[in-house]
């Protein structure tokens, strides 16, 4: 199956759709579907890259889960911080300061025991090491389809890891032309 996987994504591709962590595992992007489907029906052949899947064999599906959930709350935006250097690649790592300010601070009603935080805190930090590797591996497996165009998904927590693949996307191509679709957008 991987070798499939490894032939899709070598197809060339005017328009390559990337749907990145971290949007739901068990349903496909109605927005990136919808916009695919609209390319189809002009004679624009498109791919959808589901980059997410990667991530969470990666993470392991439960804490993958749990971070789409907005674990521990949504507002603390897990998701996004976990890509934050990945994206802001020259400012110094600030990593301790979203640690006690964030994940660590009171709250009202704890939803996690002190021991569970920590594990989780853990995870999230060895989950982060990989990151940047994850995000130049999306990069590879994009400019691998030819693709002049490429959209991300902007739903849930995708935003910090959609711009950090497109910095580097431009870096590489600075010719590609780089989009987002967002259930914002109509879809």
């Amino acid at each position: 199956m991987r070798h499939e996987l490894q032939a899709a994504s070598d197809q060339q591709f005017p328009v390559v759709l990337v749907y990145l962590p971290f949007g739901p595992l068990l349903s496909p992007s109605l927005g990136l579907s919808m916009l695919q489907a609209s390319l189809r029906t002009e004679g624009i052949p498109s791919q959808i890259l589901y980059h997410h899947l990667r991530f969470a064999r990666q993470s392991g599906a439960e804490l993958y889960n749990r971070l789409c959930q907005g674990y521990p709350e949504l507002m603390d935006l897990t998701g996004d911080w976990l890509f934050s250097h990945a994206l802001f690649e020259q400012k110094p790592d600030n990593a301790a300061a979203y640690i006690t300010q964030i994940l660590r601070r009171p709250r009202p009603e704890p939803n996690l025991t002190w021991p569970d935080l920590e594990g989780f805190i853990a995870e999230l930090l060895m989950l982060r090491m990989g990151a940047s590797a994850f995000v130049d591996e999306c990069v590879e497996s994009i400019l691998r389809t030819g693709a002049s165009v490429v959209g991300f998904s902007s739903v849930y927590q995708q935003n910090v890891a959609a711009l950090a693949v497109a910095q580097r996307l431009k870096r590489r191509r600075p010719e590609l032309v780089a989009r987002w679709w967002s259930t914002r957008d109509g879809g």
